[in-house]
C-alpha cells in the first residue's frame, strides 16, 4: 500500500478482514499497474468482484435484445419530447375548459400536436379575439406540456358601443311602462301607456320648427332611453314521473387499462357488460416535472346493479323543479330584473310531472330599430 501511494495509485474503501488482509477498491488501470509491487512484496491478489462500466459492456453482447431496448427506449424519449402531450387551461371560470378545447381544436391544437406547429404568440392572440370576455391570457409550453393561462373580467360590464347609424328605441316585450328617462329622441309613450313588442317607445326623428309652427324637416339621431316595462315571464318545465333506479348487486369487476398514443388496451374487457356502472382511474406517465409521456395507465372499476323503475317522491319532484326555478331566476336577475310577484304550479299527466311559473317582473326594455329611409321621405314630403 506505501509503493501504490507513493506511485499515485489511488485505494478506496479499505478495510482490515485479518490479520494480513484487506479488502479494498482499485481500478481497472491501477490494478494492472500494481503488478511489479505484487511480485516485489510477495502479495497475493485475489479479485472478489468487478463493477463499472467496464465490465457491464462486455456482458451486454450476451443480452443484445436487453441492449436494443434500452436504446429503443432513449430514441422513444426523444422523440416525445417534440410533441405536446398534456394541455393544462387555468383561470376560467365563465368561459369552459370544453369551450377552450374545442376551440383549440379547430385551430389544429391537441394532444399529440408537434410543438413546432404552435406558435405560442399567435395562440395567445387569437384566444383573445376568440372570447371576449379574455382580458389576458398566457401560453407557455413546457417540456411536453402546453399550460393556458387566462384572465377573465371580474365584472361582466355590458357595454353598447355608440354607433353611428340613426334609429328608433322600440319595446322588446309586450308590457306596461313604469317610468322613461329620454336622453336622445322624442319620447312617443308615457308611464303607465300600454304598449305591444315592437312598438316605437323613443324616436330618432326630431322634427325642426319654423316661426309658424310647421314642420319644416327632421334632424336624425339614434333614440337613446331608459324605460321600464313591467311584463311577465312563462317558465315551464317537466320531469318524467318514474326513474331507473340502479340497485346495486354487490359484484364488482376490475380492468387494468394501459393506453400509448391512440391504441388502447383493457385487460380483460367488460365493455359490453351490462347494467354496471364504470368508474375510470387512469393516470398519465410523468418521467420529469414537466415531461410527460403518451402512456397512460390506471384501473377501470364495473359495479353491477339491477335496474328496478322507480317513482319519484313529491318531495323529490318539489326539490328538482326549485332547483331549475331557482336557476331561471339567477339569470334574470343577473340580467338586473326585478321580480313582483311569482306562481308556481306543479301538475301531473300520464306520463311526466309539468311546472308552470309565471313571472310578474320589470325590467329594462327598448332595442335599437333603423329608420326607414321610404319613411323618411315620406314624411318630409308631407
Amino acid at each position: 500500500m506505501n509503493l501504490c501511494c507513493n506511485h499515485n495509485i489511488l485505494l478506496w474503501n479499505i478495510e482490515k478482514c485479518g490479520a494480513e488482509s484487506y479488502n479494498m477498491n482499485i481500478s481497472l488501470k491501477g490494478y494492472f499497474q500494481i503488478r511489479p509491487f505484487v511480485r516485489k512484496t510477495g502479495t497475493k491478489v485475489a479479485v472478489l468482484g468487478r463493477y463499472g462500466l467496464p465490465f457491464f459492456v462486455p456482458r451486454l453482447k450476451l443480452h443484445i435484445f436487453f441492449l436494443l431496448g434500452i436504446v429503443g427506449m432513449f430514441l422513444f424519449l426523444f422523440w416525445t419530447t417534440g410533441y405536446i402531450w398534456k394541455i393544462d387551461i387555468e383561470g376560467n371560470q365563465v368561459i369552459t375548459t370544453e369551450q377552450i378545447t374545442d376551440f383549440l381544436l379547430e385551430n389544429e391544437v391537441q394532444i399529440g400536436s408537434s410543438k413546432r406547429s404552435v406558435s405560442v404568440e399567435d395562440l395567445e392572440k387569437e384566444i383573445r379575439n376568440e372570447f371576449s370576455l379574455v382580458t389576458w391570457t398566457s401560453v407557455q409550453i413546457e417540456g411536453t406540456r402546453l399550460w393556458i393561462q387566462i384572465k377573465e373580467n371580474d365584472k361582466l360590464i355590458e357595454t353598447e358601443e355608440k354607433s353611428e347609424e340613426k334609429s328608433h328605441l322600440a319595446a322588446s316585450k309586450d308590457g306596461k311602462i313604469t317610468s322613461i328617462i329620454t336622453r336622445n329622441g322624442v319620447p312617443l309613450v308615457k308611464e303607465g301607456d300600454e304598449v305591444k313588442k315592437g312598438d316605437i317607445l323613443v324616436s330618432g326623428q326630431v322634427p325642426i320648427y319654423n316661426d309658424a309652427g310647421e314642420i319644416v324637416k327632421y334632424h336624425l339621431y339614434q333614440a337613446d332611453a331608459d324605460v321600464y316595462l313591467e311584463c311577465d315571464y312563462q317558465f315551464c318545465v317537466s320531469m318524467p314521473i318514474a326513474y331507473i333506479l340502479h340497485n346495486y348487486t354487490g359484484n364488482e369487476y376490475k380492468s387494468i387499462y394501459f393506453k400509448v398514443g391512440e391504441k388502447e388496451l383493457v385487460f380483460p374487457n367488460y365493455h359490453n357488460k351490462e347494467n354496471c356502472d364504470i368508474t375510470e382511474s387512469h393516470r398519465q406517465v410523468q418521467a420529469l416535472e414537466q415531461w410527460f409521456l403518451p402512456i397512460f395507465y390506471g384501473m377501470d372499476i364495473y359495479k353491477e346493479y339491477n335496474p328496478v323503475m322507480t317513482n319519484y317522491t313529491k318531495e323529490e319532484v318539489k326539490q328538482h323543479f326549485n332547483q331549475e326555478i331557482n336557476t331561471f331566476v339567477s339569470s334574470l336577475e343577473e340580467k338586473g330584473v326585478q321580480f313582483i310577484e311569482k306562481d308556481v304550479k306543479i301538475e301531473k299527466n300520464d306520463s311526466d310531472w309539468v311546472a308552470t311559473a309565471t313571472f310578474h317582473v320589470i325590467e329594462k326594455t327598448g332595442e335599437s330599430v333603423s329608420i326607414d329611409s321610404y319613411e323618411m321621405d315620406e314624411e318630409n314630403g308631407q
